[in-house]
């Protein structure tokens, strides 16, 4: 019996072949790619669509840190993938310019500790990431503050830790902004999934 891997895209099987899978209900989709539907939508699920997506760009994958929505994504506190996704880079790399249709790549300042690997996928940690989308700039909707408190909550995390992060940091731009922010988010939300 030949087990399928558990994302499958069209260097496993032809798209028509997918496509049929898929509205013959034997596969779903995780982002552009395909999972059998007995296997569960996970983390690693979601982490290795996106390192197979951005290892088309050749080394890149290596480069580059999923980050903001993308990030909260592969943690499973959006269900639906962003469209572009977001990607940071160091500094010091100099990333942005190698990968303009792959999505939204900006430079930003990262420490080794905020960047964690699942199944060859760089991305932010869950407390960096809802640092990064509470500094957002733009208007945040009710929404959008579940999204912290579920990445924070899957994380066994609260907002006083996410406080507490930016009282750590000196001159951090927005701060005033994702303090308010942080005030309204709700604590002890379910994950998206539970209510598929």
């Amino acid at each position: 019996m030949t087990h399928l891997a558990p994302v499958l895209g069209t260097g496993d099987l032809p798209f028509a072949e997918l496509q049929a899978a898929r509205l013959d209900g034997e596969l779903y989709a995780v982002d552009e790619f395909f999972s059998p539907v007995d296997s569960p939508l996970t983390t690693d699920a979601r982490g290795l669509a996106l390192y197979r997506a951005l290892s088309r760009f050749r080394g890149l994958e290596k480069r580059l840190v999923a980050e903001q929505w993308s990030a909260a994504w592969v943690w499973g506190a959006v269900f639906a993938p962003p469209y572009p996704h977001q990607f940071c880079a160091p500094v010091a790399i100099r990333a942005r310019e190698n990968a303009p249709q792959l999505g939204h790549v900006r430079e930003v300042k990262l420490v080794r500790q905020e960047v964690l690997t699942v199944n060859g996928l760089r991305l932010t940690t869950p407390l960096r990431t809802a640092l990064d989308l509470v500094r957002s700039p733009g208007e945040f909707e009710p929404d959008e503050l579940a999204v912290v408190g579920r990445l924070l909550d899957g994380a066994g995390l609260a907002v006083a830790d996410c406080v507490d992060a930016l009282d750590d940091r000196r001159n951090i731009p927005q701060k005033k902004q994702a303090l308010e922010r942080l005030a309204r988010v709700p604590e002890r939300l379910p994950l998206p999934d539970d209510s598929w």
